[in-house]
């Protein structure tokens, strides 16, 4: 079964490690909705870590990599108060 566009966004800002909070400003999703991506991820490639599905998806499709990296330069949100 192959991963949403959106659920592979969520994942390679996982592999960056990026919370859930911060994958839902980076995408303009809320924390929950990144969480809820994140769960059909776990489903989709049958694992329940991070690091594992990461590693299975960029096994699995590297140039989806790639391209984000291209795609979205500027990635860098501002934490501070």
């Amino acid at each position: 079964m192959s991963l949403t566009k959106r659920e592979s966004e969520v994942l390679l800002w996982c592999g960056r490690g990026k919370s859930n909070w911060e994958i839902g400003k980076i995408l303009s999703i809320s924390e929950h909705g990144a969480e809820f991506h994140l769960r059909n991820v776990f489903k989709k490639l049958e694992t329940h870590s991070r690091v594992v599905a990461v590693r299975k998806d960029e096994l699995s499709s590297p140039l989806f990599y790639m391209e984000c990296v291209e795609e979205r330069p500027s990635s860098r949100i501002w934490l501070g108060s």
